[in-house]
Protein backbone atom coordinates (compact mmCIF):
# COMPACT_ATOMS: atom_id res chain seq x y z
CA UNK A 1 0.00 0.00 0.00
CA UNK A 2 2.73 2.46 1.02
CA UNK A 3 4.83 1.71 -2.06
CA UNK A 4 1.92 2.28 -4.44
CA UNK A 5 0.92 5.56 -2.77
CA UNK A 6 4.50 6.82 -2.84
CA UNK A 7 4.82 6.11 -6.53
CA UNK A 8 1.43 7.65 -7.32
CA UNK A 9 2.13 10.87 -5.42
CA UNK A 10 5.82 11.01 -6.24
CA UNK A 11 7.00 11.35 -2.63
CA UNK A 12 9.55 8.58 -1.97
CA UNK A 13 9.82 9.42 1.74
CA UNK A 14 6.12 9.99 2.34
CA UNK A 15 4.61 8.66 5.57
CA UNK A 16 1.47 6.57 5.31
CA UNK A 17 -1.31 6.21 7.87
CA UNK A 18 -3.52 3.19 8.43
CA UNK A 19 -5.39 1.11 10.98
CA UNK A 20 -5.10 -2.61 10.19
CA UNK A 21 -7.38 -5.22 11.74
CA UNK A 22 -6.49 -8.90 11.39
CA UNK A 23 -9.46 -11.25 11.09
CA UNK A 24 -9.34 -15.05 11.04
CA UNK A 25 -12.99 -15.85 10.32
CA UNK A 26 -15.42 -15.87 7.45
CA UNK A 27 -19.19 -15.49 7.36
CA UNK A 28 -19.85 -19.04 8.61
CA UNK A 29 -17.16 -19.08 11.30
CA UNK A 30 -14.80 -20.95 9.00
CA UNK A 31 -11.10 -20.13 9.11
CA UNK A 32 -10.48 -17.33 6.64
CA UNK A 33 -7.46 -15.18 7.43
CA UNK A 34 -7.51 -11.66 5.97
CA UNK A 35 -6.83 -8.03 6.84
CA UNK A 36 -9.18 -5.05 6.90
CA UNK A 37 -7.58 -1.63 6.61
CA UNK A 38 -8.70 1.96 7.07
CA UNK A 39 -6.17 4.02 5.14
CA UNK A 40 -5.54 7.73 4.78
CA UNK A 41 -5.61 7.93 0.96
CA UNK A 42 -2.45 9.97 0.70
CA UNK A 43 0.84 10.66 2.48
CA UNK A 44 2.25 12.96 5.14
CA UNK A 45 5.68 14.53 5.06
CA UNK A 46 7.90 14.88 8.12
CA UNK A 47 6.22 18.18 9.07
CA UNK A 48 2.68 16.90 8.77
CA UNK A 49 1.75 18.32 5.37
CA UNK A 50 -0.72 15.98 3.68
CA UNK A 51 -0.99 15.16 -0.04
CA UNK A 52 -3.94 13.14 -1.33
CA UNK A 53 -3.59 10.34 -3.88
CA UNK A 54 -5.58 9.62 -7.04
CA UNK A 55 -8.02 6.76 -7.56
CA UNK A 56 -5.84 3.64 -7.86
CA UNK A 57 -7.26 0.33 -9.19
CA UNK A 58 -7.32 -2.50 -6.64
CA UNK A 59 -5.49 -4.72 -9.15
CA UNK A 60 -2.36 -2.58 -8.75
CA UNK A 61 -2.27 -3.25 -5.01
CA UNK A 62 -2.95 -6.95 -5.58
CA UNK A 63 0.05 -7.32 -7.92
CA UNK A 64 2.43 -5.45 -5.59
CA UNK A 65 1.14 -7.33 -2.54
CA UNK A 66 1.59 -10.76 -4.14
CA UNK A 67 5.09 -9.92 -5.38
CA UNK A 68 6.24 -8.70 -1.98
CA UNK A 69 4.80 -11.76 -0.24
CA UNK A 70 6.51 -14.14 -2.67
CA UNK A 71 9.81 -12.30 -2.20
CA UNK A 72 9.48 -12.61 1.58
CA UNK A 73 8.69 -16.34 1.39
CA UNK A 74 11.74 -16.93 -0.82
CA UNK A 75 13.96 -14.83 1.44
CA UNK A 76 12.85 -16.89 4.45
CA UNK A 77 13.54 -20.12 2.55
CA UNK A 78 9.91 -21.23 2.73
CA UNK A 79 9.46 -21.68 -1.04
CA UNK A 80 11.75 -21.94 -4.05
CA UNK A 81 11.90 -19.83 -7.21
CA UNK A 82 10.56 -22.84 -9.13
CA UNK A 83 7.52 -23.11 -6.84
CA UNK A 84 6.95 -19.38 -7.14
CA UNK A 85 6.97 -19.62 -10.95
CA UNK A 86 4.54 -22.54 -10.80
CA UNK A 87 2.17 -20.72 -8.44
CA UNK A 88 2.26 -17.69 -10.72
CA UNK A 89 0.67 -19.83 -13.43
CA UNK A 90 -2.39 -20.74 -11.34
CA UNK A 91 -5.69 -19.64 -12.81
CA UNK A 92 -6.73 -18.27 -9.39
CA UNK A 93 -3.79 -16.43 -7.82
CA UNK A 94 -5.06 -16.78 -4.25
CA UNK A 95 -4.67 -13.03 -3.74
CA UNK A 96 -7.53 -10.59 -3.54
CA UNK A 97 -7.65 -6.88 -2.74
CA UNK A 98 -10.79 -4.76 -2.46
CA UNK A 99 -10.65 -0.96 -2.31
CA UNK A 100 -13.84 0.70 -1.12
CA UNK A 101 -15.12 4.19 -1.79
CA UNK A 102 -13.21 7.14 -0.37
CA UNK A 103 -14.81 8.62 2.74
CA UNK A 104 -14.58 12.34 3.62
CA UNK A 105 -12.50 12.86 6.76
CA UNK A 106 -15.33 14.87 8.35
CA UNK A 107 -17.97 12.15 7.83
CA UNK A 108 -17.63 10.73 11.33
CA UNK A 109 -20.73 8.51 11.08
CA UNK A 110 -19.43 6.74 7.96
CA UNK A 111 -15.95 6.38 9.45
CA UNK A 112 -17.28 4.92 12.70
CA UNK A 113 -19.43 2.48 10.73
CA UNK A 114 -16.44 1.26 8.74
CA UNK A 115 -14.18 1.02 11.79
CA UNK A 116 -16.87 -0.90 13.66
CA UNK A 117 -17.07 -3.36 10.79
CA UNK A 118 -13.33 -4.05 10.57
CA UNK A 119 -13.09 -4.93 14.28
CA UNK A 120 -16.36 -6.89 14.52
CA UNK A 121 -16.58 -10.18 16.36
CA UNK A 122 -16.54 -13.56 14.59
CA UNK A 123 -20.33 -13.92 14.54
CA UNK A 124 -23.58 -12.14 15.27
CA UNK A 125 -25.79 -13.46 18.07
CA UNK A 126 -28.81 -12.54 15.95
CA UNK A 127 -27.85 -15.27 13.48
CA UNK A 128 -27.46 -18.01 16.11
CA UNK A 129 -30.19 -20.50 17.00
CA UNK A 130 -30.14 -23.45 19.39
CA UNK A 131 -31.93 -26.53 18.05
CA UNK A 132 -31.72 -29.25 20.67
CA UNK A 133 -28.15 -30.57 20.66
CA UNK A 134 -27.30 -28.51 17.57
CA UNK A 135 -26.27 -24.91 17.03
CA UNK A 136 -27.32 -23.20 13.81
CA UNK A 137 -25.68 -20.16 12.28
CA UNK A 138 -27.85 -18.38 9.72
CA UNK A 139 -25.77 -16.40 7.24
CA UNK A 140 -26.91 -13.31 5.32
CA UNK A 141 -29.76 -13.98 2.89
CA UNK A 142 -27.73 -12.60 0.00
CA UNK A 143 -24.81 -14.98 0.62
CA UNK A 144 -24.85 -18.63 -0.41
CA UNK A 145 -22.27 -21.35 0.18
CA UNK A 146 -22.15 -24.79 -1.47
CA UNK A 147 -21.23 -26.45 1.83
CA UNK A 148 -24.15 -24.93 3.75
CA UNK A 149 -27.52 -25.40 2.00
CA UNK A 150 -29.95 -22.61 2.62
CA UNK A 151 -27.20 -20.43 4.07
CA UNK A 152 -27.27 -22.33 7.39
CA UNK A 153 -24.35 -24.05 9.10
CA UNK A 154 -25.04 -26.62 11.84
CA UNK A 155 -22.78 -28.00 14.58
CA UNK A 156 -23.03 -30.20 17.61
CA UNK A 157 -22.71 -27.80 20.56
CA UNK A 158 -19.17 -28.88 21.50
CA UNK A 159 -18.02 -28.73 17.87
CA UNK A 160 -19.40 -25.19 17.66
CA UNK A 161 -17.45 -24.14 20.76
CA UNK A 162 -14.29 -25.69 19.33
CA UNK A 163 -14.65 -23.69 16.11
CA UNK A 164 -15.46 -20.52 18.03
CA UNK A 165 -12.46 -20.56 20.40
CA UNK A 166 -10.17 -21.08 17.40
CA UNK A 167 -10.65 -17.36 16.67
CA UNK A 168 -9.69 -16.14 20.16
CA UNK A 169 -6.21 -14.58 19.82
CA UNK A 170 -3.36 -15.72 22.03
CA UNK A 171 -2.40 -13.62 25.03
CA UNK A 172 -0.61 -10.36 24.13
CA UNK A 173 -1.31 -10.82 20.41
CA UNK A 174 -2.49 -7.55 18.85
CA UNK A 175 -5.24 -7.91 16.28
CA UNK A 176 -5.56 -4.17 15.57
CA UNK A 177 -2.35 -2.38 14.55
CA UNK A 178 -1.74 1.31 13.90
CA UNK A 179 0.86 2.20 11.26
CA UNK A 180 2.75 5.27 10.12
CA UNK A 181 1.22 8.63 11.06
CA UNK A 182 -1.41 6.85 13.18
CA UNK A 183 1.08 4.75 15.19
CA UNK A 184 1.30 5.23 18.96
CA UNK A 185 4.95 6.22 18.67
CA UNK A 186 4.23 8.85 16.02
CA UNK A 187 1.26 10.31 17.90
CA UNK A 188 3.25 10.37 21.14
CA UNK A 189 6.12 12.24 19.51
CA UNK A 190 3.78 14.83 17.98
CA UNK A 191 2.20 15.40 21.38
CA UNK A 192 5.59 16.01 22.98
CA UNK A 193 6.93 18.19 20.14
CA UNK A 194 3.89 20.08 18.76
CA UNK A 195 5.97 22.97 17.41
CA UNK A 196 7.68 20.68 14.89
CA UNK A 197 4.47 20.02 12.97
CA UNK A 198 2.14 22.13 10.87
CA UNK A 199 -0.95 20.23 12.04
CA UNK A 200 -1.78 20.84 15.70
CA UNK A 201 -4.80 19.89 17.84
CA UNK A 202 -7.46 22.61 18.00
CA UNK A 203 -9.56 23.20 21.12
CA UNK A 204 -13.04 21.79 20.63
CA UNK A 205 -12.03 19.20 18.02
CA UNK A 206 -11.96 16.38 20.55
CA UNK A 207 -14.92 15.40 22.66
CA UNK A 208 -14.51 16.47 26.30
CA UNK A 209 -14.96 12.90 27.54
CA UNK A 210 -12.01 11.81 25.43
CA UNK A 211 -9.83 14.72 26.57
CA UNK A 212 -10.57 13.97 30.23
CA UNK A 213 -9.92 10.26 29.86
CA UNK A 214 -13.57 9.31 30.48
CA UNK A 215 -13.72 6.95 27.52
CA UNK A 216 -16.25 4.77 29.35
CA UNK A 217 -18.80 7.61 29.19
CA UNK A 218 -18.40 7.97 25.43
CA UNK A 219 -18.84 4.23 24.90
CA UNK A 220 -21.95 4.10 27.08
CA UNK A 221 -23.42 6.98 25.10
CA UNK A 222 -22.69 5.17 21.82
CA UNK A 223 -24.39 1.95 22.94
CA UNK A 224 -27.32 3.22 25.03
CA UNK A 225 -27.75 6.64 23.34
CA UNK A 226 -27.69 8.52 26.63
CA UNK A 227 -24.94 10.57 28.21
CA UNK A 228 -24.03 9.15 31.67
CA UNK A 229 -22.31 12.45 32.54
CA UNK A 230 -25.43 14.55 31.99
CA UNK A 231 -27.02 15.60 35.28
CA UNK A 232 -30.57 14.26 35.53
CA UNK A 233 -31.68 17.31 37.55
CA UNK A 234 -30.27 20.33 35.71
CA UNK A 235 -29.01 18.79 32.44
CA UNK A 236 -25.53 20.17 33.06
CA UNK A 237 -22.30 18.33 32.31
CA UNK A 238 -20.82 16.39 35.23
CA UNK A 239 -17.15 15.51 35.46
CA UNK A 240 -15.30 12.54 36.84
CA UNK A 241 -13.52 13.37 40.11
CA UNK A 242 -12.42 9.90 41.26
CA UNK A 243 -12.80 6.18 40.63
CA UNK A 244 -13.76 3.66 43.29
CA UNK A 245 -12.71 0.04 42.93
CA UNK A 246 -13.41 -1.29 46.43
CA UNK A 247 -16.46 -3.58 46.16
CA UNK A 248 -17.67 -2.96 49.72
CA UNK A 249 -17.61 0.81 49.24
CA UNK A 250 -19.43 0.56 45.89
CA UNK A 251 -22.09 -1.64 47.52
CA UNK A 252 -22.67 0.85 50.34
CA UNK A 253 -22.97 3.79 47.94
CA UNK A 254 -25.46 2.00 45.68
CA UNK A 255 -27.44 0.81 48.68
CA UNK A 256 -27.62 4.35 50.10
CA UNK A 257 -28.83 5.69 46.75
CA UNK A 258 -31.41 2.92 46.40
CA UNK A 259 -29.90 1.69 43.14
CA UNK A 260 -29.58 -1.98 44.08
CA UNK A 261 -31.99 -4.66 42.91
CA UNK A 262 -34.53 -6.22 45.26
CA UNK A 263 -32.30 -9.22 46.09
CA UNK A 264 -29.47 -6.98 47.29
CA UNK A 265 -31.80 -4.63 49.12
CA UNK A 266 -32.93 -7.57 51.26
CA UNK A 267 -29.54 -7.63 52.97
CA UNK A 268 -27.58 -10.15 50.91
CA UNK A 269 -23.82 -9.83 50.87
CA UNK A 270 -22.30 -7.95 47.91
CA UNK A 271 -21.02 -10.08 45.01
Amino acid sequence: MLQVLREDIGVPEGIGASVNAIQTFGTWLDYHSHIHMVVAWGLFDARGNYTGASKIPAKVFEVVFSQKLFDTLILEGMISEELKAEMRQWHHSGFGVFVGELLPSNDTDALESVVGYIVKGPLSLNGLKLDGEFVELHGPKNKKHPKYPGGIRRWYVMDFLADLVMHIPDKDVKMTIYYGWYSNRSRGYRKQHPDEFVTKPVDGEVDSTVKSGAYWARYIEKVYECDPLECEHCGGKMREISRIFNVDVIFKILSHLGLLGKDWQSGADPP
